[in-house]
């Protein structure tokens, strides 16, 4: 594996050497023209042919989330299935696909689990990020596999104050402080920012015991989560470079489900650690574009669990070692009026653990390459009609699967003196199966290939200054989907055999008043996601937990320091059995929130206090079958910024 790394590394550095030579051509740019902040990764550009949004640094401190799952609920087409509490795992289903469909990014690299595919939104750090870019809709030809439902990337935050510090206290002993700051000295500048939380997630529910109801408190989903982010960007010359260190201590209790004796283990844990280094580069040659991105990140997981079964031989304990490296070159060349992006990725990836299937021998490593090229054009611009139009198409090679092509095009038709578009766009996605899926003791599943996906998208969005309104439709037809089949009463095994059709509309829209002092939102998403196989005897089934309706709506106000916000959420049921049977359904559910903020200058510092409540109605609901979810969370921040 070391030989690897310094391959890897040389191929890095190899790939950078050329760019030195610089490149005269004249060129015209092509439509459109997105602006970006320099060396920030952004999907922006890719919001010509699909549904996108974006989560600033303001909302967020506005906001004021606990955790990220937070403020992506919010979101069209966003569902969190969250199994309970600060310390319960959140992943995120976009657009009804699952939790390993959807590709997260962290400044443009691969940010998904290399043991399941997926990420669990609970342990990134809110203090720590600058943006989140949502790109709806599959991507593979352009972003690698695991973008069937969309893509997600989080900016790191690059601090421009020489201080920010806060701390909160919530309900329930919930306790987290941040501290971040910059400096910067000639081309160069510097941030660093830490978070820790502290939960103990001690909130009461009720059991409904042989016809009566009894109230208990969760216990044993305790959460303590460190991070740290070092982040230097510099200019040199031509040359835009930066490095992230990022770094993450976790512990918390995982606590069972609640059955109707209340039954659940009382000592099991899991303990995190893990440690990323970022280090990503851009060279503009005249109007042409080189960018390369280097990831190196390792990750160490142990479980304790007394009750488990493997307990019987003496195996409470279960570890897995994870290694990635990344790679990404891209080029992007202008001609005239036709855009021509090349990228070449690379990853290598390893698990070891104690918990592999016996012929793994404990470890299992991959190696993916993939290529891809893509051509973005103005077909047509006479000043009052634009027709941009993409294509690309990709191809991944993996030492273990099969190879997987993908490809994408798009259109989109633009009435620039009407704030009119049309959007559309077509792609052929994949996911490859993870090593869990593969490899994992009694379940893994070693000749498996990639669960394949065909996406379309159209979009009718309309933009000014003060009104935004979109209209998303989709349809994400999956083949081959990774699904648990029981081969035993007590074993179960991934196969090849589901297959998945989403289909939906979501609509948004965003209303700014009084010279932006109030601003009024809200989004409505109405999905069908059925078992679309027509051999299953669950066929034309809804997918568990995945709900046919969401609803969002916001109201804010801010004026002279003050900021007044109000948030409402309602999701739809959903069903925890595949057989959509009455008895499986979990009722719909409406969360309220409120957001108070005062914002004090004293000369160069400013001192902020909030108020956030949230479920101001305190409902009990649930999202994950016999994982309650905590009621009311009255949470009390300050903040001290030195500008």
């Amino acid at each position: 594996m070391k030989t690897l790394f310094l391959h890897i590394i040389l191929f890095y550095v190899l790939s950078l050497s050329f760019l030195f030579a610089e490149r005269k051509d004249s060129v015209y740019k092509v439509f459109p023209e997105v602006k970006v902040e320099a060396n920030k990764y952004s999907l922006a550009k890719e919001k010509v042919f699909s549904a996108y949004s974006v989560i600033d640094r303001k909302e967020i401190e506005s906001e004021n989330p606990l955790q990220i799952s937070e403020l992506l609920s919010k979101e069209p087409g966003i569902y969190i299935k969250n199994y309970g509490g600060s310390g319960g795992i959140k992943t995120l289903s976009l657009r009804g696909t699952s939790s390993s469909q959807s590709l997260i990014l962290i400044e443009g690299m691969r940010f998904n689990s290399v043991q399941n595919s997926s990420l669990d939104f609970g342990v990134l750090p809110v203090s720590l990020l600058q943006s989140i870019d949502i790109l709806h809709g599959g991507s593979s030809a352009i972003f690698g596999g695991s973008s069937i439902g969309g893509t997600i990337n989080f900016n790191l935050v690059q601090s421009k104050k020489k201080l920010d510090v806060s701390f909160a206290a919530s309900s329930f002993n919930e306790y987290c402080g941040s501290v971040s700051g910059g400096t910067q000295s000639g081309n160069s500048s510097f941030t660093f920012a830490a978070e820790y939380l502290n939960a103990k997630s001690d909130y009461p529910f009720t059991v409904r015991q042989f016809g009566k109801k009894k109230e208990y408190r969760r216990e044993n989903a305790d959460f303590e989560n460190f991070n740290f982010m070092l982040n230097s960007k510099t200019y040199l010359d031509d040359w835009q470079l930066k490095t992230i260190l990022l770094g993450r201590l976790s512990e918390r209790g995982s606590p069972g489900p609640v059955l109707l004796a209340y039954l659940e283990p009382d000592d099991a844990r899991l303990k995190e650690k893990e440690v990323s280094l970022i280090i990503k580069a851009e060279k503009k040659i005249d109007k042409d574009v080189f960018s390369s991105g280097l990831m190196c990140r390792h990750s160490y997981q142990s479980y304790y669990d007394s009750n488990s079964p493997n307990a019987l031989r003496g195996d409470t304990i279960s570890f897995f070692h994870t290694n990635a490296f990344q790679v990404n070159e891209q080029y992007s060349a202008q001609f005239n009026n036709l855009n021509i992006i090349y990228s070449i990725d690379a990853e290598f990836t390893d698990l070891r653990g104690d918990f592999l299937q016996p012929r793994t021998e404990n470890y299992v490593s991959r190696l993916n390459t993939g290529l891809s090229i893509r051509c973005v054009t103005n077909a047509y611009d006479n000043g009052t009609l634009n027709l941009p139009i993409q294509i690309g198409g990709r191809y991944d090679i993996y030492s273990d699967i099969a190879g997987s092509p993908t490809g994408i095009a798009g259109m989109s038709i633009v009435l620039p003196e009407l704030n009119l578009a049309i959007k559309s766009q077509a792609a052929y996605n994949y996911r490859a199966p993870s090593f869990n899926e593969m490899y994992y003791l009694n379940y893994g599943t070693a000749d498996l290939y990639p669960e394949r996906s065909t996406s379309l998208n159209m979009t009718l969005s309309y933009g000014d200054k003060i009104f935004d309104a979109e209209i998303n439709t989709f349809l994400i037809d999956t083949k081959d989907q990774i699904v648990a089949v029981p081969k035993s009463p007590l074993t179960w095994s991934a196969q090849n055999m589901a297959a998945v059709l989403s289909r939906g509309v979501e609509l948004v829209f965003s209303l700014a008043l009084f010279a932006r002092h109030i601003h009024i939102g809200g989004s409505y998403t109405i999905q069908s996601v059925i078992d679309n196989n027509s051999n299953s005897a669950t066929y034309n089934s809804q997918v568990v937990y995945v709900p046919q309706e969401m609803l969002t709506a916001k109201f804010s106000a801010n004026y002279s320091g003050y900021y007044f916000g109000i948030n409402a959420e309602y999701n739809g049921f959903t069903y925890y059995l595949p057989e959509n049977t009455y008895s499986s359904l979990l009722p719909a559910y409406c969360l309220l929130s409120i957001n108070l903020s005062k914002t004090f200058s004293l000369g160069q510092t400013d001192i902020i206090t909030k108020i956030n409540i949230n479920n101001l109605l305190g409902e009990r609901y649930t999202v994950i079958k016999n994982y309650p979810m905590p009621g009311r969370i009255i949470r009390l921040t300050l903040g001290l910024k030195l500008l």
